[in-house]
């Protein structure tokens, strides 16, 4: 199953159908899960409360005898503070980590504090996680999306770019909308992965992100760089690479 943090049209981004005409949706039929952090608004949340949806998704149904947790969490979300650079919440880190040890992969939006370098935001610039930027639809990184090197350990960052400019997907009241940002790629990779793991369920977290780095298609005559990482995700060439 997937989890998701905070709704919104990435959800469509993810598993979203053919109601429209198009397929908006990576990948149709897969479970999830959700969980909420902000306050009506939108512009505001707890980290106690972060804190704590991080430890439900670990077990959502309360009983650790049965196996509930989502395999990738979409996190299309991320702090920042624009006059501090580089940037880098340590506050997170720990329930990051707790997820990877329990094979739970979370891919975070790098942020649209670009095209300044160091401009990643946090929980996506940590290094146990899979951060995502935004591309056109000619493959170029768009100019909002965070750039690297990584804020917490100047390494690369992003990981992996994805379509996230103009996306269409589907919207409060059965509408649809197209909206850009790299909260909008994010979920794209979210769906490969899981892609990945139907076609595979024994995936390992590190094989999962090795599979995505080595069939991404290039960005830049450099790869890997800071602003595309790897270069954009490619649902076909990466499950392809893992089919049994």
């Amino acid at each position: 199953p997937l989890g998701h943090i905070d709704l919104g049209d990435w959800s469509g981004i993810i598993l979203g159908g053919d109601k429209s005409g198009t397929h908006i949706g990576v990948a149709p039929g897969a479970k999830w899960i959700a969980a909420r952090i902000w306050n009506d608004a939108g512009d505001a949340a707890l980290s106690s409360d972060v804190h704590g949806i991080f430890q439900w998704f670990m077990d959502p149904d309360g009983d650790p005898l049965t196996d509930d947790a989502p395999d990738v969490v979409n996190c299309s979300w991320g702090f920042t503070l624009y006059d501090s650079f580089p940037w880098c919440l340590e506050e997170l880190r720990d329930d990051i980590r707790a997820w990877r040890k329990a094979g739970i992969i979370a891919v975070f939006s790098a942020g649209n504090s670009g095209p300044r370098f160091f401009s990643g935001e946090s929980p996506g610039n940590y290094p146990e996680t899979i951060a995502v930027g935004a591309t056109t639809m000619f493959d170029r990184v768009a100019s909002f999306s965070s750039r690297g090197p990584g804020n917490c350990d100047r390494k690369i960052f992003p990981d992996l770019a994805a379509p996230g400019l103009a996306v269409v997907s589907s919207a409060p009241g059965g509408s649809y909308q197209a909206i850009s940002g790299t909260s909008q790629a994010a979920p794209h990779v979210t769906g490969i992965i899981a892609l990945m793991l139907d076609a595979r369920p024994d995936l390992r977290v590190d094989e999962v992100l090795s599979t995505l780095k080595q069939t991404a298609k290039r960005t830049s005559l450099l790869r890997p760089n800071y602003s595309s990482g790897w270069g954009r995700a490619d649902a076909l060439s990466a499950v392809n690479a893992v089919l049994p």
